[in-house]
């Protein structure tokens, strides 16, 4: 998910907004300025996968405790289940458990209203 430009709206006037974290957070990668500054720094092209300690040594186990956290997360609701494809068999039973009790409920539906007619 990313971050929109609300976001970085802050209400407090006195703040001092950091216009280079902007920049990078909501342009997207393809704008010319981010680019730039991605080459200026010499940024290595994206990953799928990485190494904290390799690629992240300052972070790198704070980052890994962050994912442990989210990864342990559970749903909580129906929108939750609706979009969250983190375990695909939840997902999918989701899904055809949907589909199953839409068709069962179209059905019944169906043959009242031929009984009724």
């Amino acid at each position: 998910m990313g971050l929109s430009q609300p976001d970085f709206i802050n209400d407090d006037t006195t703040a001092v907004a950091d216009p280079l974290l902007k920049t990078l957070c909501v342009s997207p990668n393809n704008s010319p300025l981010p680019a730039t500054i991605y080459k200026l720094i010499r940024a290595c092209e994206g990953s799928s996968s990485y190494d904290a300690s390799k690629h992240f040594p300052f972070l790198g186990t704070r980052l890994l405790e962050l994912q442990a956290h989210v990864r342990s997360r559970n749903v909580g609701s129906i929108r939750g289940l609706w979009y969250d494809q983190r375990v695909l068999s939840q997902w999918w039973t989701f899904w055809v458990g949907r589909f199953l009790l839409l068709d069962t409920c179209s059905i019944g539906v169906d043959v009242q209203l031929r009984t009724v007619i």
